[in-house]
Protein backbone atom coordinates (compact mmCIF):
# COMPACT_ATOMS: atom_id res chain seq x y z
CA UNK A 1 0.00 0.00 0.00
CA UNK A 2 1.03 3.41 -0.79
CA UNK A 3 1.13 6.26 1.87
CA UNK A 4 -1.85 8.52 1.68
CA UNK A 5 -1.51 11.96 2.72
CA UNK A 6 -4.77 14.22 2.48
CA UNK A 7 -3.82 18.17 3.36
CA UNK A 8 -6.53 19.59 4.30
CA UNK A 9 -8.50 17.14 5.73
CA UNK A 10 -11.43 18.52 7.70
CA UNK A 11 -13.51 21.94 6.70
CA UNK A 12 -13.49 23.32 10.17
CA UNK A 13 -10.04 22.48 11.47
CA UNK A 14 -10.60 24.90 14.49
CA UNK A 15 -14.23 23.83 15.21
CA UNK A 16 -12.60 20.09 16.27
CA UNK A 17 -9.45 20.86 17.33
CA UNK A 18 -11.38 23.08 19.76
CA UNK A 19 -13.74 20.31 20.50
CA UNK A 20 -11.04 17.39 20.99
CA UNK A 21 -9.16 19.76 23.69
CA UNK A 22 -12.19 19.64 25.76
CA UNK A 23 -11.79 15.99 26.02
CA UNK A 24 -10.25 13.97 29.04
CA UNK A 25 -7.14 11.97 28.13
CA UNK A 26 -5.51 9.53 30.23
CA UNK A 27 -2.09 8.19 30.02
CA UNK A 28 -1.78 4.90 29.57
CA UNK A 29 -1.48 2.89 33.03
CA UNK A 30 -5.06 4.98 33.94
CA UNK A 31 -6.38 3.80 30.35
CA UNK A 32 -5.40 0.32 30.48
CA UNK A 33 -6.85 0.35 33.98
CA UNK A 34 -9.89 1.71 33.01
CA UNK A 35 -10.56 -0.12 29.67
CA UNK A 36 -9.20 -3.41 30.89
CA UNK A 37 -6.86 -3.71 28.04
CA UNK A 38 -2.76 -3.79 27.87
CA UNK A 39 -1.71 -1.19 25.61
CA UNK A 40 0.95 0.85 25.36
CA UNK A 41 1.91 4.39 23.90
CA UNK A 42 3.60 7.65 24.30
CA UNK A 43 1.40 10.24 25.69
CA UNK A 44 -2.04 10.33 26.82
CA UNK A 45 -5.06 9.13 24.94
CA UNK A 46 -8.95 9.93 24.95
CA UNK A 47 -11.36 7.01 25.71
CA UNK A 48 -12.86 5.95 22.25
CA UNK A 49 -13.74 9.19 20.23
CA UNK A 50 -17.28 7.39 19.47
CA UNK A 51 -18.31 6.98 23.39
CA UNK A 52 -17.01 10.63 24.12
CA UNK A 53 -17.47 12.90 21.15
CA UNK A 54 -19.64 10.85 18.70
CA UNK A 55 -20.32 14.20 16.21
CA UNK A 56 -16.87 14.20 16.10
CA UNK A 57 -16.14 10.97 15.22
CA UNK A 58 -18.60 11.11 12.72
CA UNK A 59 -16.89 13.95 11.04
CA UNK A 60 -13.76 12.08 10.78
CA UNK A 61 -15.28 9.42 9.27
CA UNK A 62 -17.19 11.62 6.37
CA UNK A 63 -13.82 13.16 5.50
CA UNK A 64 -12.76 9.14 5.38
CA UNK A 65 -15.27 8.63 3.23
CA UNK A 66 -14.58 11.48 0.58
CA UNK A 67 -10.65 11.35 0.58
CA UNK A 68 -9.84 8.26 1.26
CA UNK A 69 -12.38 5.76 -0.75
CA UNK A 70 -9.88 3.01 -1.61
CA UNK A 71 -9.40 2.21 2.25
CA UNK A 72 -12.70 0.89 2.45
CA UNK A 73 -14.06 -2.33 0.31
CA UNK A 74 -17.72 -1.65 1.93
CA UNK A 75 -19.57 0.38 4.60
CA UNK A 76 -18.85 -2.36 7.53
CA UNK A 77 -15.54 -1.48 7.85
CA UNK A 78 -14.67 -2.08 11.64
CA UNK A 79 -12.05 1.26 13.16
CA UNK A 80 -11.38 2.68 16.29
CA UNK A 81 -10.73 6.52 16.71
CA UNK A 82 -8.85 8.30 19.65
CA UNK A 83 -7.65 11.79 20.48
CA UNK A 84 -3.50 11.17 21.58
CA UNK A 85 -1.53 14.00 22.76
CA UNK A 86 1.83 14.37 23.14
CA UNK A 87 4.54 16.62 25.00
CA UNK A 88 7.83 17.63 24.60
CA UNK A 89 8.19 15.54 28.17
CA UNK A 90 7.44 12.30 25.73
CA UNK A 91 10.60 12.47 23.16
CA UNK A 92 12.77 9.99 24.44
CA UNK A 93 9.55 7.86 25.32
CA UNK A 94 8.76 7.04 21.76
CA UNK A 95 9.57 4.12 19.92
CA UNK A 96 9.83 2.23 15.97
CA UNK A 97 6.93 0.15 15.84
CA UNK A 98 3.96 -1.00 14.09
CA UNK A 99 0.32 -1.88 14.37
CA UNK A 100 -0.22 -4.90 12.61
CA UNK A 101 -2.07 -6.92 15.36
CA UNK A 102 -5.69 -7.83 16.56
CA UNK A 103 -6.32 -7.76 12.27
CA UNK A 104 -5.50 -4.42 12.00
CA UNK A 105 -4.81 -3.42 8.55
CA UNK A 106 -4.45 0.33 8.22
CA UNK A 107 -3.39 3.18 10.50
CA UNK A 108 -4.30 6.84 10.14
CA UNK A 109 -3.43 10.08 11.83
CA UNK A 110 -5.04 13.57 11.61
CA UNK A 111 -2.42 16.23 12.68
CA UNK A 112 -5.10 18.94 14.55
CA UNK A 113 -2.59 21.10 16.75
CA UNK A 114 -0.43 24.26 14.82
CA UNK A 115 1.98 23.06 12.12
CA UNK A 116 5.56 22.32 13.38
CA UNK A 117 8.02 21.55 10.40
CA UNK A 118 10.51 19.89 13.38
CA UNK A 119 7.69 17.00 14.51
CA UNK A 120 6.04 14.56 12.67
CA UNK A 121 5.97 10.69 11.92
CA UNK A 122 8.87 8.47 10.48
CA UNK A 123 8.07 6.00 8.10
CA UNK A 124 10.25 3.04 8.10
CA UNK A 125 11.32 -0.52 6.19
CA UNK A 126 12.02 -3.86 7.87
CA UNK A 127 15.29 -2.99 8.28
CA UNK A 128 14.16 0.48 10.06
CA UNK A 129 15.56 2.31 7.23
CA UNK A 130 13.67 5.65 6.48
CA UNK A 131 11.13 5.25 3.75
CA UNK A 132 9.48 9.48 4.25
CA UNK A 133 8.60 11.47 6.76
CA UNK A 134 5.30 12.85 7.59
CA UNK A 135 5.83 16.30 8.30
CA UNK A 136 3.06 17.54 11.26
CA UNK A 137 1.16 19.97 9.18
CA UNK A 138 -2.48 20.89 10.51
CA UNK A 139 -5.04 19.40 9.05
CA UNK A 140 -3.36 16.89 7.40
CA UNK A 141 -4.30 13.21 7.83
CA UNK A 142 -1.96 10.47 6.78
CA UNK A 143 -2.73 6.36 5.94
CA UNK A 144 -0.77 3.79 5.86
CA UNK A 145 0.04 -0.15 6.10
CA UNK A 146 -0.15 -0.99 9.81
CA UNK A 147 2.33 -2.98 8.82
CA UNK A 148 4.37 0.40 8.36
CA UNK A 149 7.08 0.38 10.95
CA UNK A 150 6.61 3.86 12.42
CA UNK A 151 7.56 6.42 15.57
CA UNK A 152 6.96 9.86 16.39
CA UNK A 153 9.29 12.32 16.40
CA UNK A 154 9.96 15.88 17.57
CA UNK A 155 7.15 16.50 19.94
CA UNK A 156 6.33 20.09 21.04
CA UNK A 157 3.43 20.92 23.42
CA UNK A 158 0.04 20.15 22.51
CA UNK A 159 1.08 17.82 20.08
CA UNK A 160 -2.61 16.89 19.36
CA UNK A 161 -3.77 14.57 16.66
CA UNK A 162 -6.44 12.09 16.27
CA UNK A 163 -5.37 8.28 15.47
CA UNK A 164 -7.70 5.48 13.65
CA UNK A 165 -7.27 2.06 13.02
CA UNK A 166 -8.90 0.18 10.38
CA UNK A 167 -9.67 -3.13 11.03
CA UNK A 168 -10.52 -6.25 8.93
CA UNK A 169 -12.58 -7.85 10.99
CA UNK A 170 -14.16 -6.99 14.65
CA UNK A 171 -12.12 -6.28 17.41
CA UNK A 172 -13.58 -5.48 20.71
CA UNK A 173 -16.37 -3.14 22.04
CA UNK A 174 -14.41 0.11 21.62
CA UNK A 175 -14.78 -0.41 17.71
CA UNK A 176 -17.72 0.95 15.20
CA UNK A 177 -18.11 -0.04 11.97
CA UNK A 178 -18.86 2.32 8.82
Amino acid sequence: MKILIKDNFLLEPKKIYNRCKKIPLYSTKEFNSKFKTDESWAGVRSAPLFDVDPSVAKEIITNMGKHFKELFENLNTPLKIFVHKRDKKFNKKDWIHHDDYFDCLYVGLLYLSKTNLESGTMIYDKKKQPITDVKFVKNRMVFFDSRYLHSAYGHHDDRLNITVSIYKGASDDTEKRI
